[in-house]
């Protein structure tokens, strides 16, 4: 028997609660997010909309055209450039009671294009290969994935009573790419977002791990070209190159390159948008070799050949 059919653009509220069996709470607070994107109150949210939004959030950090253009094609299942609120919901998950997945659905039922990335993203999150996420990694996608604010141990506790179909108190990579296929992920662009945002806290964890003193190769400041490649087994146009980075973040030829430095340089790779102090501070602890605050060129050839 089929559930319940509703209409876009005309759905109560009633109509929404009962085909996507959610409670009114959550209707009230989906529909209180809409509602605050939908400045113009048309009844649909377009790209200047989502642009004003993701402003907002940033705290008056504008996102780039690719950001907003992503975060339509999210939400924007039909493709036709607004986002309706049925349109928003589903995007979030939630899916009416005719298209939900069985509870026992096996994980052949997930979509192609969504498995290669949620596999991928079970990989990163179980890092001890066991081939299950346990509980303390479960803990740290709770860092990661569930806003790191909350309780961990509740968003652990909660992701086993969704995805540990057979009760063994851990999540097999079975049970994650098939909850996440039927039920997290409502499209294979969510999977591929969902795989852009585990990438990202990697980088961000590799920057983020204290690099320790470490000893500078034998080479002077004046140390020539032949001499660094032969060094540090450089071919010349590697050489070339990390030269000619290393310069243009120097933009005050003093030799050496500081903290204002490697912030300007970030900036602009990133389009004009400011980098974290985290990735300020993990960059340098990368290339700061003796860790006086400044890189020389030594120093960042040595890092990056290394």
């Amino acid at each position: 028997m089929s559930g319940p059919t509703v209409v876009p653009g005309t759905a109560s509220k009633q109509d929404v609660i009962k085909a996507y069996a959610i409670s009114e709470e959550e209707y009230d607070e989906i529909k209180r997010d809409f509602d605050e994107m939908d400045a113009d109150n048309s009844g649909f949210v377009d790209g200047a909309e989502i642009a004003v939004s993701l402003k907002k959030e940033r705290g008056g950090q504008a996102p780039s055209d690719e950001e907003v253009a992503a975060a339509l094609k999210t939400f924007d299942s039909d493709a036709d450039g607004k986002i309706t609120f049925l349109e928003y919901v589903g995007a979030l998950g939630y899916q009416p009671i005719r298209e939900k997945a069985p509870a026992a659905a096996s994980a052949a039922t997930v979509d192609a294009a969504m498995r290669a990335p949620l596999e991928w993203v079970f990989e990163q999150l179980d890092d001890d290969g066991s081939g299950f996420i346990e509980e303390r990694e479960g803990l740290k996608v709770g860092k990661w994935l569930g806003g790191g604010g909350g309780d961990l141990l509740a968003f652990w506790t909660k992701m086993k009573a969704d995805m540990d179909a057979d009760g063994d108190g851990k999540v097999s990579k079975e049970e994650f790419v098939t909850w996440m296929g039927t039920k997290g992920c409502s499209h294979p662009t969510a999977a591929l977002q969902l795989k852009d945002e585990v990438q990202s806290k990697l980088n961000q964890a590799k920057l983020q791990q204290p690099y320790p003193k470490r000893p500078v190769p034998s080479l002077s400041a004046s140390a020539g070209k032949d001499e660094v490649c032969s060094t540090l087994g450089l071919a010349p146009e590697e050489y070339d190159e990390m030269r000619a980075d290393f310069d243009a973040m120097d933009a005050d030829r003093s030799g050496v390159v500081d903290k204002s430095e490697i912030v300007e340089s970030l900036k602009k790779e990133r389009g004009g948008q400011a980098p974290s102090a985290e990735d300020v501070d993990g960059m340098l602890a990368m290339l700061d070799m003796d860790g006086d605050g400044k890189v020389t060129f030594v120093e960042y050839v040595t890092a990056l050949a290394s």
